[in-house]
């Protein structure tokens, strides 16, 4: 689950699967890496909190 704010200074990030916990993640995410590359997980809050 990389940061969004930091994929461009990590340009290996780009060719990952990522997962999402949210629906704004996944936004912020795929807005910065290539398409298809992204997973939605779309977790509970209460789900999220516990992945950090």
């Amino acid at each position: 689950m990389p940061c969004p704010s930091l994929v461009a200074s990590s340009p290996e990030v780009a060719r990952l699967h990522v997962l999402a916990r949210s629906s704004e993640e996944a936004r912020e995410l795929a807005a910065v890496l290539p398409g298809g590359r992204v997973t939605d997980l779309d977790l509970p809050e209460h789900e999220q909190l516990t992945m950090y």
